[in-house]
């Protein structure tokens, strides 16, 4: 049974177009072939400067003494369901941070970057989801699969 879960990519793509978890279920059921497409020479320098950001953040919380938990990668023939089971609930470890924490929530997964602990009163604590993107503007939803879109300006 293919696994049917809600992610941020499949979100920002339905709002970029309207068909597209119609036409991902198809594909993830096998009645539609999609034709894997390589990327181009800028989308992988844009992958490798994003990981490479990500990889300074994680030195950089290492840097200043934290207690970082790394979670264990998802194995290639395991579901993301079986890899959130697998995992467990490092948070009550009481590590500072944990990097790439696989999260399921309402039907809803994602991996946080980072989870950072933070102390509450009375000895409590919690931990706040921290994204390590490269960018200069807050998301917004794309309309470009709309065609009476029009363009909206970004910030300086």
């Amino acid at each position: 049974m293919v696994e049917r879960l809600i992610t941020p990519s499949k979100i920002t793509a339905w709002l970029e177009c309207s068909h597209f978890l119609s036409l991902r279920n198809r594909a993830d059921a096998g009645t539609l072939r999609v034709e894997p497409r390589p990327l181009g020479s800028l989308a992988d320098l844009l992958i490798e400067k994003g990981a490479q950001h990500e990889r300074n953040c994680l030195q950089e919380l290492e840097d200043d003494g934290r207690s970082v938990y790394q979670v264990p990668g998802r194995n290639p023939d395991e579901t993301f369901l079986r890899w959130v089971e697998r995992i467990g609930n490092p948070m009550q470890d009481g590590h500072d941070v944990i990097y790439q924490m696989p999260l399921v929530h309402e039907g809803i997964r994602g991996i946080a970057d980072f989870l950072i602990r933070k102390e509450g009163v009375e000895g409590y604590c919690s931990y706040e989801p921290v994204d390590a993107k490269l960018t200069r503007i807050e998301g917004k939803p794309d309309t470009s699969c709309n065609s009476a879109s029009t363009p909206t300006p970004s910030r300086p």
